[in-house]
């Protein structure tokens, strides 16, 4: 029994002194410092340690540091403008639609102030007016109020026939077909005629059909020439009248018709054609195409004659040697 209590007594101590010596050794570590790393010094004084950067999250780029951009240069005075000279006044034109300002060119042509008439055919045909466009044309072919310029009356032809003025496309082309003002062009002429002769223009008809019959561009076609010379001669004009009595005496480009040449050949001659009284004169000479009648006959060739037609003097000195002798010449 004492064995034991002295055995858990001795235990007991021992067990105590194990707890002191774990105790004290306890405390010596807590009361040691290891010695500062390089570059800790001066660390220990602050109570915490700062915390280091969070790390970047990952679908964000760091933030780009872009450097401070270097100062620019003063810039220089710009030097002073120089002081602009004052335009010189100039004259305003006066407000007038073109349609008043071509009546006004009317009226000054018409009293004969070409000057004046040029200066208000000019505003009208500036603002597009057809008519005020030809007529400045007019003026300037024939130089009044100005001086004659051929190729400035092509243009204000060109103008005016542009914007479909019959007139003037039949002007155009006969510019063109005579090269006054322009180039000798045979092509844009019948171009200029056809689209005038489209509005029914007689001159421009004609014009076709001379070409066509001396074959100016185009191949001669008798056809054709009797086509444009019959259609002026129905819209008036007194030269394709004869030229289509012409034709029919002639049988050129047509039926031989001498009865119908005699009614063309009148028709002329009542419009004033010297030739085509000459011309009808013959037919009653000789019975071609009306009942003969020697005495009217005569009659006409003496009148075409004394309107200097040649073939009406050659015809008299034919029929009566003696009496019209004065005209020998023009039978050689």
């Amino acid at each position: 029994m004492d064995y034991r209590k002295r055995s858990s007594l001795v235990v007991f101590i021992l067990v105590l002194l194990v707890a002191c010596f774990t105790f004290a050794a306890a405390e010596e570590l807590r009361a040691f410092t290891p010695p500062p790393l390089p570059g800790e010094e001066g660390a220990g004084d602050s109570e915490e340690a700062p915390a280091p950067p969070p790390p970047p999250k990952m679908d964000e780029e760091p933030e780009e540091v872009k450097p401070e951009p270097a100062p620019e240069p003063e810039p220089k005075p710009a030097p002073k403008p120089k002081p602009k000279p004052a335009p010189k006044p100039q004259p305003k034109k006066p407000k007038i639609s073109a349609e008043d300002a071509f009546k006004k060119g009317v009226a000054d042509y018409q009293a004969g102030n070409y000057p004046e008439a040029l200066k208000w055919f000019t505003l009208s045909a500036e603002q597009g007016h057809m008519h005020g466009a030809y007529n400045l044309g007019v003026l300037y072919e024939r130089g009044e109020g100005t001086e004659a310029n051929p190729e400035k009356a092509f243009e204000w032809y060109s103008r005016a026939a542009q914007a479909g003025y019959a007139k003037a496309q039949a002007e155009v082309g006969y510019a063109y077909l005579t090269g006054t003002g322009t180039e000798q062009n045979y092509v844009q002429a019948r171009f200029w005629f056809q689209r005038a002769a489209d509005q029914d223009h007689a001159t421009s008809e004609y014009n076709l059909g001379t070409m066509y019959r001396k074959g100016l561009g185009v191949e001669v076609d008798p056809l054709k020439s009797f086509y444009w010379f019959e259609r002026a001669a129905r819209h008036g004009h007194v030269e394709s009248m004869l030229n289509v009595g012409i034709f029919y005496e002639r049988a050129w480009g047509t039926v031989y018709s001498p009865a119908k040449a005699v009614q063309w050949y009148e028709k002329a001659a009542e419009k004033g054609v010297a030739r085509a009284v000459a011309y009808l004169g013959e037919c009653y000479v000789t019975g071609k195409g009306v009942d003969k009648d020697m005495k009217k006959g005569v009659q006409l060739l003496e009148e075409a004659a004394k309107q200097d037609v040649d073939y009406a003097k050659k015809l008299l000195y034919e029929i009566d040697k003696r009496k019209y002798y004065k005209y020998k010449k023009y039978a050689q």
